[in-house]
Formats: structure tokens, sequence, C-alpha cells
């Protein structure tokens, strides 16, 4: 399971009112219901297309610390490449970061929570671009691809 993290666009600002703040978040609340329903119908034409008896989950996003469970491992720019001898959960979970990286409160939780941190090399990738390297990884060291 890879979860991407991306600072929406949508997202309110400060705001001179609570309603304007919930009509904010009402909107953002929408937006991401349709793109979710989107990805689920994009996931399953994919699983169709390549013969997956298993859909990917996808999910809302949530906070990074309700993410940063004992079986993750995150993504983030610079950090050392995973080794191919490195053992996998049957579910693995990845958290791909926005564009500008974890911020260090985030990264420190991973650190406290002893989770594995790792890259994908020195070019720093598009969430999109990251998350499907992320997911093509996990395949190749899961024995998926071999």
């Amino acid at each position: 399971m890879v979860f991407a993290h991306r600072k929406s666009p949508w997202a309110p600002r400060a705001a001179p009112s609570s309603r304007l703040v919930s009509t904010a978040h009402a909107t953002l609340a929408r937006v991401l219901s349709k793109r979710i329903e989107r990805f689920k119908r994009v996931s399953l034409e994919a699983a169709k297309q390549c013969g997956r008896s298993q859909l990917p989950v996808i999910e809302t996003p949530k906070p990074f610390e309700a993410l940063a469970r004992p079986d993750a491992m995150v993504l983030t720019p610079g950090a050392p490449p995973l080794d191919s001898s490195e053992k996998l959960s049957t579910n693995p979970v990845v958290l791909v970061g926005p564009e500008g990286g974890w911020s260090a409160p985030e990264l420190h939780l991973a650190q406290d929570r002893e989770l594995t941190v790792f890259g994908l090399g020195p070019r720093t990738m598009r969430t999109e671009t990251a998350a499907i390297a992320a997911a093509t990884l996990m395949q190749w060291l899961g024995g998926d691809l071999r």
C-alpha cells in the first residue's frame, strides 16, 4: 500500500470567519471525494488490465501521525536507498511525501517510531512519480516482478 501525501491547492488559508473555513473544507471534501472515486475506478481498470486479483486500497488523506505505524516505511529525498535484502511485511506501507519533502517534525516522528526511511536515488521526483516508483520497488523486493 502506498500513501501519497500532497499539499492540496484547495486547502483553506487563513480565513476571516469560521463560515469561510467550513465552506472551504466542504469544497475540499467534495473535491477529494470525487478524486478518490476516480482513483478507485482507475485502479479497478488497471487491475483488470494487468490481471491482478487484488485492488489497491484508495483511502482519504490522513495525518502523518495516523499513518506512521510500525510497518510503515517513509520515502524521502536524500535518504539512502533500500537494501535488496530488506525484509518487507506482507502488506508494505510506503508513505510518500509532498514535493517539498516531509517536515522536520514528521521525520523526527518517523525516527522516534523507528520507521524505515529510504530514498530513490539522487533525483527529486514529483509525488505521483515517486509513488509509482515506490510501488514498483515494493513489487520487486517482494518478488512480484521476478
